[in-house]
């Protein structure tokens, strides 16, 4: 496995970035792009060195990011990973205490024993 990103649930994208992100170097955006599966729109910031921070938009109030955010007003949500094997690598991490909160076709995402989030994208 290989760190990817960081993910942060935010109100707003584009407010998120121009209002922090562009004050850490972050200089670039990409376009963002609806994930109806999830209930999300992502964009990825992009700092000269390469370090990606998903900004995480909820579509509305059934998105599991709607949660983080009600809750705790956004922030950190989870730390992304791409795996050559995403169904090897889930059942690693289940056999130290993680517990797979959900699963897609090339994604998944894992609670860690400690409670942190973790996704996994299959490269």
């Amino acid at each position: 496995m290989e760190f990817h990103h960081i993910g942060m649930a935010v109100n707003n994208i584009k407010q998120y970035y121009n209002n922090y992100l562009m004050l850490f170097g972050f200089n670039e955006i990409t376009p963002i792009k609806i994930l109806e599966s999830q209930k999300v729109k992502i964009a990825y910031a992009i700092n000269n060195q390469g370090v990606k921070i998903e900004l995480i938009e909820a579509l509305d109030e059934t998105s599991p990011a709607y949660n983080v955010l009600r809750r705790r007003n956004g922030g950190l949500y989870h730390l992304g990973f791409t795996t050559p094997e995403l169904l090897k690598d889930i059942e690693m991490l289940k056999q130290i205490g993680f517990r797979v909160v959900s699963l897609g076709e090339d994604v998944a995402f894992l609670l860690a024993p400690t409670m942190e989030l973790y996704e996994l994208v299959e490269d």
